[in-house]
């Protein structure tokens, strides 16, 4: 199974908290060509918030999840809590030997130590193929990219966004 990753970003429409993460975040076209591309590409999508102590998906509803919250916002200790709660996460939903694509901030690279720790409760390995397709371009090329490979999207034009 291929599953791909995206990442929150920091802007976000300013809809109420029963709206979903896709629509949430679309604000951002980093966002929504990345979600575009990964649609087209793996069998199943999740969106990495730090706010969040759980996988998003991109139809479900942002409701009590803190989207504005950074990495530079988190202590040492909290940082690694999430790490160690979203990796066992991860290992719940993707069988064995899935392959893993993050099209993410490098920093998320943390996160791939705690995937191939055993798991917490069984103890047996964990055996992911993790690939990281656009690490070495940065935000504008992997933005030129995906619109190389999805073609135009619409424009979102919302006075709300932030």
């Amino acid at each position: 199974m291929k599953t791909g990753f995206i990442c929150a970003t920091k802007r976000q429409l300013n809809y109420g908290s029963n709206v979903a993460v896709r629509e949430h975040f679309s604000s951002s076209s980093y966002f929504r060509y990345s979600l575009a591309y990964c649609e087209k590409n793996y069998d199943q999508i999740f969106v990495l918030c730090i706010g969040a102590n759980y996988l998003l998906h991109p139809d479900s509803a942002v409701d009590d999840v803190d989207t504005k919250i950074q990495i530079h916002d988190l202590d040492r200790p909290r940082k690694k809590k999430w790490l160690r709660e979203i990796s066992q996460e991860i290992k719940q939903v993707c069988p064995q030997e899935s392959e893993l694509y993050f099209h993410t901030n490098r920093w998320y690279g943390l996160l791939f130590e705690w995937l191939h720790k055993p798991d917490l409760l069984t103890s047996e390995p964990t055996h992911f193929v993790i690939y990281e397709p656009l690490k070495s371009m940065a935000i504008g090329k992997q933005l030129h990219f995906y619109k190389q490979q999805i073609g135009q999207l619409a424009s979102i034009k919302n006075k709300e966004a932030k």
